[in-house]
């Protein structure tokens, strides 16, 4: 980091933005957040780097909309799952980082492509969500691929947003318990990725500098919600999703 250019450091503050806005509820831009740094920090690195800024999300999302309309019990429900998640994450970031950084980032890219077919698929199919199965089985295969794919591409959002909407969340719990599950779980990855030194000084003197832009990111996003029409929005954001995905594949 101590050799990005002006134009590195510009893209920084844009993925830093894209993450406080993908915590106020325009979920999708989260995604460009993760992309953008791993093309900036080739290899596992990136991984480390984008932890603290979602932490730092999370936090000034609870603080936002506090915890009057979580759902602990749904919560408790997943997190078994989802840690074990984690822990299978981290034995494959371990992999990866001895692999070339190339490989890292198509690994991002694809399962960065996997969580926007999810998306499109439950634009395009309204009863999707209404018609996978409502069961303890289902939820812990969620809570699975949740940990899996936060750990290793902090991108797993699109997921376990399906199981809370199969529960028929209104949009008010829908936000708060999301917030607070990835607050929790994001936490719970620290150790295992400063254990990999993912996460350094270095690191967090980076997120230091970049932390205005985070919050200034989430607020943008509160108001963009209220005056933005939401599908034309979303297709944007998905489209390049979609172009910086492929990217980090080729």
């Amino acid at each position: 980091m101590t050799t990005f250019s002006s134009a590195d450091w510009l893209l920084a503050l844009i993925a830093a933005v894209f993450c406080g806005v993908g915590k106020s509820g325009l979920a999708g831009l989260g995604m460009l957040n993760v992309l953008i740094m791993a093309r900036l920090i080739p290899g596992t690195g990136s991984s480390g780097v984008v932890l603290p800024m979602l932490i730092a999300a999370d936090v000034l999302a609870v603080c936002v909309f506090g915890p009057r309309h979580v759902d602990w019990r749904a919560i408790a429900r997943l997190l078994p799952a989802v840690l074990l998640g984690v822990v299978a994450g981290w034995i494959v970031l371990g992999w990866l980082d001895h692999q070339s950084p190339h490989t890292f980032g198509a690994v991002v890219g694809w399962m960065v492509l996997a969580m926007v077919a999810v998306q499109l698929v439950r634009q395009r199919l309204p009863n999707f969500d209404r018609a996978l199965p409502h069961s303890r089985l289902f939820g812990a295969a969620v809570g699975l691929l949740t940990g899996l794919a936060t750990m290793i591409a902090n991108a797993a959002g699109p997921i376990s947003a399906i199981y809370f909407l199969i529960l028929g969340f209104a949009k008010k719990e829908f936000i708060s318990t999301m917030a607070w599950l990835f607050l929790i779980v994001n936490i719970v990855k620290v150790p295992f990725s400063a254990h990999q030194g993912l996460i350094t000084p270095e690191t967090l003197k980076f997120n230091g500098i970049i932390l205005p832009a985070i919050a200034a990111g989430f607020f943008l996003g509160r108001w963009a919600i209220a005056k933005i029409p939401q599908k034309p929005f979303e297709h944007a954001v998905l489209a390049l999703t979609i172009l910086s995905a492929l990217r980090l594949i080729w």
